[in-house]
């Protein structure tokens, strides 16, 4: 079961309208130029930021993060400050939930030694 970290757009807006309210608010468009491209130099499509504001994008933990939008009648719009938390999110994910490094065969023989020798001075019941 996803988890949702950030605020959805339908669920919980009014969470949404709060943290927004003494920001600036840039229509979709206008986000899309101001997010880094991977598509040579040309903007993100409005299409992804809609999908993060509706779908949201889901981490390395399996959480969902949403970027955060207020609608102003049929208009969704959002601010940099979102887009920055929304980035922030997705960066916590991935660094918290980081696996173990597996273990080296040197660390496994290491470990096997040790056992031995403990089991070598260890008394028979």
């Amino acid at each position: 079961m996803a988890k949702k970290i950030s605020t959805a757009p339908g669920a919980q807006e009014p969470d949404a309208t709060r943290k927004l309210a003494g920001e600036k608010l840039y229509r979709l468009h206008k986000l899309a130029k101001m997010v880094p491209s991977c598509r040579s130099g040309r903007p993100r499509s409005v299409s992804t930021i809609f999908r993060w504001m509706t779908d949201g994008l889901r981490g390395s933990a399996g959480e969902l993060v949403f970027l955060e939008c207020v609608r102003r009648g049929t208009v969704r719009m959002s601010s940099r400050e979102a887009l920055g938390r929304f980035y922030e999110a997705l960066n916590a994910q991935d660094t918290a939930k980081r696996p173990a490094a597996p273990e080296t065969t040197r660390e496994r023989k290491a470990r096997t030694q040790r056992a031995e020798s403990e089991l070598a001075h260890t008394p028979n019941c």
